[in-house]
């Protein structure tokens, strides 16, 4: 029982902090989205100004490069890419096999990339593809005895990682964190979207 409440405790936190990582890149193409926008609603010779840069802007996108920064370096202090670091990340904090597809809508990296990843997954044996149930097309990746052990090796600290800093916020911050987050996500669909 305490191994289940650990173990969900570690997934909740990873989801949230991988809602902190991706809150930043939102927030800058809502900026940029809506910058554009605006331009647009100008008459045509005032197109082609530059969006107006602001300090919190820059520093927003600072931030941004500097988490994307930390989990590539990561990823290069174990010999691999970023794509490998995603899809072992969601092949071992997944409660159910994993689809391309949902590896694609997961991390936004386009399909081929991640069917070159899993290719190389597959054939250093740490990845295994298998037909869905009732199904001769769609396929479900699971990770092998060795593939458990890689990304035990390299995932499991991010995932403490992330875990120990969220939990380093105060229980205020952490409410904050995600209810500015789901409201910026509802305002960037109406606005992408809709």
């Amino acid at each position: 029982t305490a191994e289940l409440i650990t173990e969900k405790r570690h997934r909740i936190g990873s989801a949230i902090c991988r809602l902190i990582l991706f809150y930043f890149l939102i927030l800058l193409t809502f900026i940029r989205v809506r910058s554009i926008i605006v331009l647009s609603e100008f008459g045509e010779s005032e197109k082609t100004m530059k969006p107006i840069h602001t300090k919190e802007m820059a520093e927003v996108n600072r931030l941004y490069k500097e988490t994307d920064s930390i989990y590539t370096k990561y990823a290069a202090t174990h010999g691999i890419s970023t794509t490998t670091l995603c899809v072992l990340y969601s092949l071992y904090t997944a409660e159910t096999p994993c689809t391309q597809t949902q590896l694609v809508e997961d991390w936004g990296i386009p399909m081929q990339t991640i069917n070159s990843c899993l290719k190389a997954l597959e054939k250093s044996e740490s990845v295994r593809l298998d037909f869905m149930e009732g199904s001769r097309k769609n396929k479900q990746i699971c990770l092998t005895q060795q593939g458990e052990k890689m990304a035990g090796k390299i995932i499991a600290p991010i995932v403490c990682a992330e875990n120990e800093a969220f939990e380093a916020l105060t229980t205020e911050e952490q409410q904050s964190l995600l209810r500015i987050t789901q409201k910026h996500n509802a305002l960037l669909k109406k606005f992408l979207l809709e």
